[in-house]
């Protein structure tokens, strides 16, 4: 099959049922909405009632990664987001995002962004942005980086990937490029 009751899948979920992919789906914004909590496979499976075996599996194969790694994800995106845009210290986005340890935070925070979330402050990307805003970058208008979080922005994803991808993918171009 591929589609099982009006819902379109990709050819590697066709072993799960309906259901459970509507599951998932539920699970995935939950994980969002709630990554200051402690999340973990079993109390993940015992609220939303599947095995955590079809939890991981499925997980897995409707968002392409396993779902620890999309919770790190989210998690690293939205630090960067507040970091970004608000004056909370590192200990109160590390909590904000799920840290119950602010060096775990920071060992996960560099190592995703390559920089200890203390050097990733908004008025430092402000700076950067205005100087990275009139050069190129490998014959690459730099427009695209800012244009990115822009837009991440406009269009009400402050909670997605999309804006901490920006960031990442800005700062690894500062780090490339010492700009």
């Amino acid at each position: 099959h591929a589609q099982r009751e009006g819902l379109a899948l990709p050819p590697q979920c066709d072993y799960h049922t309906h259901s459970q992919i509507e599951t998932i789906r539920e699970i995935q914004k939950y994980l969002v909405g709630h990554l200051d909590e402690r999340l973990t496979i079993q109390i993940l499976s015992q609220q939303f009632r599947i095995s955590g075996t079809a939890l991981k599996s499925c997980f897995r194969q409707v968002y392409g990664v396993p779902i620890h790694q999309y919770l790190l994800e989210q998690r690293m995106a939205q630090a960067a987001e507040l970091l970004a845009t608000t004056t909370q210290s590192v200990l109160q986005i590390s909590t904000a995002v799920g840290y119950s340890s602010v060096s775990q935070f920071g060992i996960a925070f560099k190592q995703r962004y390559h920089m200890p979330p203390s050097n990733f402050d908004g008025m430092q990307i402000k700076i950067h942005l205005q100087r990275f805003s009139s050069e190129t970058v490998d014959g690459e208008n730099s427009y695209q980086c800012k244009d990115d979080i822009d837009n991440a922005h406009d269009d009400g994803l402050h909670h997605s990937s999309a804006f901490g991808t920006g960031i990442f993918e800005y700062s690894r171009r500062i780090i490339e490029h010492g700009v």
